[in-house]
């Protein structure tokens, strides 16, 4: 059976153990009421936080309770040698001190995990755009090749025409075979554009971002 001794010693501990908490977050913001900040902070990012942390809303709402106890001790509303403060408020007020320092609380866990997450998008991205980069350069290079060939087969040089008139429905029935040599090969360096530009496109749906 606990004693009012027993009860003075918890109320009194835990008020030791929340002033040494509040002063380490006090300087860890540079402002007064430490512990009061630090719960502000776990607030705004509950949302977030609280998925990727565990314990997160647990050790929020500790550390609330926490408080409560020791601003009731010391607005004098709990005499000290009544029941308030337990063992466990104080272990958890040294457990969170140890883990700030150590950067393994709540807050320093949850900035760790959202860098990590920020690094792995923007590797994401990169390989991203150096695949669009890629096809595009590969692209670039099918056109390079085709456009010499193309300019070279729509070429008509009218002034070496033979000034016979009866003699050009003669050459247009018995077609040079190096000229069909040149729209095979016009056909087929089409047909690889062709080729390169689905492959480009296919690399892009690819790369979007999910």
């Amino acid at each position: 059976m606990k004693t009012c001794a027993s009860y003075r010693d918890h109320n009194i501990a835990l008020l030791e153990a929340f002033g040494r908490l509040d002063k380490l977050c006090g300087e860890c913001f540079a402002q007064p009421y430490g512990v009061t900040l630090y719960i502000s902070e776990m607030e705004s990012l509950k949302n977030t936080a609280a998925p990727a942390i565990s314990d997160f809303d647990s050790d929020l709402q500790r550390l609330k309770t926490v408080r409560h106890k020791r601003n009731r001790l010391a607005h004098g509303e709990i005499p000290f040698d009544l029941f308030c403060a337990e063992a466990a408020d104080v272990q958890f007020c040294d457990r969170l001190y140890q883990s700030i320092l150590q950067q393994r609380d709540p807050l320093s866990l949850y900035e760790r995990s959202a860098a990590q997450s920020a690094s792995l998008s923007d590797t994401k991205g990169s390989k991203s755009s150096a695949k669009k980069k890629a096809a595009s350069q590969m692209c670039n290079a099918v056109l390079a090749c085709i456009r010499p060939s193309c300019s070279k087969a729509t070429l008509s040089p009218s002034n070496k025409r033979s000034a016979a008139q009866s003699a050009s429905l003669r050459r247009k029935s018995t077609e040079n075979p190096r000229q069909k040599g040149n729209g095979i090969v016009v056909f087929f360096r089409i047909f690889l554009v062709s080729a390169a530009l689905l492959l480009l496109l296919s690399l892009l749906f690819r790369c979007r971002p999910l």
